[in-house]
């Protein structure tokens, strides 16, 4: 709750929650809890310097205990770490940037694929230019079905 509250606005307080996350994924010896590894995955990503890849790596671990994407919002770990690839693509950070690489567009592709099946997530979507703008170099036709449901739904384009 803690990271939850605080992720936006108070990045120092949501970063206390760090330690906590760690001792708690250092002690599933079993690795039972996916919610521990996706809550450090997201404060890794959302502390104010992000640590893209510990975070995906986190996130990759709470997705692979999980297993089933089904369950109700745990999705949110595919479209986090999607972000996470995204801004560890080197072709993103290129100017202009490019294309990713045929396995790295793959690997966020899936991703967000499987995260904008929970509405939320693809309302989330839908408005981050992040997603967005890579999306329009890497797979024109997700960006089109997201931007185009943007349109009809705000009337903004």
């Amino acid at each position: 709750n803690q990271r939850w509250r605080n992720w936006r606005d108070n990045k120092q307080v949501m970063k206390r929650t760090i330690p906590v996350f760690q001792a708690l994924v250092a002690s599933d010896t079993d690795h039972e809890y996916h919610q521990n590894y996706g809550e450090l995955g997201y404060a890794l990503k959302d502390q104010q310097v992000p640590d893209w890849k510990r975070a995906e790596d986190e996130l990759t671990e709470a997705i692979k205990i999980r297993r089933d994407a089904r369950h109700a919002n745990f999705r949110a770990y595919e479209a986090n770490r999607a972000i996470c690839r995204i801004m560890q693509d080197p072709a993103t950070k290129q100017k202009p940037p490019g294309p990713a690489g045929k396995d790295v567009q793959r690997d966020i592709i899936e991703d967000i694929k499987t995260a904008i099946d929970e509405p939320w997530i693809l309302d989330w979507f839908k408005f981050d230019e992040t997603v967005i703008d890579w999306l329009t170099i890497n797979d024109a036709d997700l960006a089109r079905k997201l931007i185009g449901s943007r349109v009809r739904l705000t009337g903004i384009s």
